[in-house]
């Protein structure tokens, strides 16, 4: 008897094989994109000079008014856009707990997770980024373990109630550019202490 013999007498067809593998190839697909998201998302939020070496080209004539305008944009303009945004990825990131958990209380947790992630990033970026990935891949292992934990609805609804907390979100976020800014004079008062040591 031959091999083909053998395989058609098992009675495999090339329909059943799509119907079994397609859930398995749609969850390879979710779970990729969501660690690709993740990874991308922590590297950044994690290290502790964010912008600076972005714009530090476009310093080339060395002026203290160009540095300081690049500073004040930064600081002032990049860095509150950049919280906003790592705020609203981690709200969205815990909200998909299908927990009915307020959004003034996700807000919190976010908010102070992105702020304790900052302040680590000036002691060690290897536990800031230990940190902005704790949560998503909890949250990636507790959908593995059970879909339930996992709500794509109340994720929605809590995105959607978040503009309704704008002065929430501006105190949060101005608390977040004041802690940024008193952590980089802190080490650069550090930094410049113990550079003769060196």
């Amino acid at each position: 008897m031959s091999e083909l013999d053998v395989i058609s007498e098992l009675n495999f067809s090339v329909s059943e094989a799509i119907d079994i593998l397609k859930p398995l190839a749609v969850l390879l697909a979710e779970i990729l994109l969501y660690a690709l998201f993740v990874f991308a998302f922590y590297r950044f939020m994690a290290r502790r000079d964010i912008i600076a070496a972005n714009l530090s080209r476009y310093n080339k004539a060395g002026h203290r008014f160009a540095r300081a305008v690049f500073y004040f944009i930064q600081h002032v303009v990049i860095f509150p856009i950049l919280i906003i945004c790592w705020t609203t990825g981690i709200v969205m990131v815990l909200s998909l707990m299908g927990q009915d958990k307020s959004p003034e209380s996700i807000l919190l947790v976010s908010v102070a997770l992105v702020c304790t992630i900052r302040v680590a990033a000036y002691f060690t970026e290897d536990l800031s980024r230990d940190l902005a990935k704790m949560l998503p891949f909890a949250i990636l292992g507790l959908f593995l373990v059970n879909k339930s934990y996992v709500s794509l609805s109340v994720s929605s609804g809590v995105i959607k109630e978040l503009p309704d907390h704008w002065e929430v979100i501006v105190y949060y976020t101005i608390f977040a550019v004041i802690l940024e800014l008193a952590l980089r004079i802190v080490h650069g008062i550090i930094t410049t202490i113990m550079a003769p040591v060196r």
